[in-house]
């Protein structure tokens, strides 16, 4: 069972869930998937938190405050959108360092962050500034859903997989940001470049995936498809074979530049912001305006593998840890 375990973090976070799990049992899901899940009468209250700081998650050099504000909310509220459910309301804690421009760069935050409030309709009730050593942007969502949530731990074997987008194009946007700056990254490879700094998750998909009940699981695609894929094998105990198809390795192809192979960004990329979800083989993707593609099947094996572009198959690896 040499991936059964999805990474470092993954055994960090249940050795915190041992040590401060919710032993009330209020919280029909607490620590270990997108959102926390409470039951109240006849729906679910979704909460979630998320943070983005300097040069981990994002470079000033690199994007305008505007886009990190967006960007901050729109991975926020992706949270809530793999639980099947609707952001209702968020709090943002924001540290930043002093600067004589710091006044314009935080009105400029906000102005993206007012952005994506305005296109996820999903009002800010409050939260807290303070200075630091970096900026920091750190948002609480509370969302809710239905009579169902979309778990993590549903997958069940000969269930096939599947993604929204193009899994790797935001990492792929990163690549380019890095080795040709702002501008040179906008003229190889303009759509990677807007994936990576104004990713735009799914809300009214996400809404229409959680009423369909041939999708058995769901996660979004923000630390790489490889690690989104064992996690979802390791919570429902089962194994998966994935490929790269077609349509997307050729997207994830940049010749004029030198960056990860198209199998790495898909599997490591993250910052997609997709969903990736497991369904029974009669489902049948439509959905407006969103291309899905399958990209494998669930196992009964504990053990997961990737087929790359040669046919070989090889264990699947997970993409970003943050240990």
């Amino acid at each position: 069972m040499a991936n059964s375990v999805p990474s470092r973090e993954y055994e960090l976070i249940e050795s915190i869930r041992r040590e401060c799990g919710d032993s009330s049992q209020r919280w029909e899901m607490g620590i270990g998937d997108d959102c926390a899940v409470r039951k109240l009468s006849n729906q679910r209250m979704l909460l979630t938190a998320d943070t983005m700081v300097e040069n981990v998650h994002f470079r000033c050099d690199l994007m305008s405050f505007d886009e990190i504000g967006f960007k901050a909310i729109a991975g926020s509220v992706s949270d809530i959108f793999a639980m099947g459910g609707s952001a209702e309301s968020m709090a943002i804690q924001l540290v930043f360092p002093k600067s004589a421009e710091v006044q314009s760069q935080i009105e400029a935050l906000y102005r993206g962050i007012g952005d994506a409030v305005s296109l996820f309709s999903v009002p800010v009730i409050g939260g807290d500034m303070a200075s630091g050593p970096c900026w920091m942007i750190a948002v609480t969502v509370l969302g809710d859903a239905g009579d169902r949530v979309l778990y993590r731990n549903g997958a069940r074997v000969g269930d096939q997989i599947w993604v929204t987008g193009t899994p790797g194009l935001s990492g792929l946007g990163l690549d380019l940001l890095c080795s040709r700056g702002r501008t040179g990254a906008d003229v190889i490879d303009s759509a990677a470049v807007a994936a990576h700094v104004r990713p735009i998750p799914h809300g009214n998909l996400s809404k229409w995936i959680g009423e369909n009940s041939a999708i058995t699981a769901m996660i979004d695609i923000s630390d790489g498809v490889g690690k989104e894929v064992l996690t979802i094998a390791k919570e429902s105990g089962v194994g998966a074979i994935v490929e790269l198809p077609h349509s997307i390795r050729t997207k994830l192809i940049c010749t004029e530049q030198s960056v990860r192979s198209p199998e790495e960004l898909f599997l490591s990329g993250g910052e997609d912001y997709e969903l990736l979800f497991t369904a029974s083989p009669e489902f049948v993707p439509s959905f407006p305006g969103v291309i899905f593609s399958r990209i494998g099947t669930i196992t009964e094996s504990t053990e997961s593998f990737f087929v790359d572009s040669s046919g070989q198959k090889k264990h699947l690896h997970g993409g970003w840890d943050h240990l």
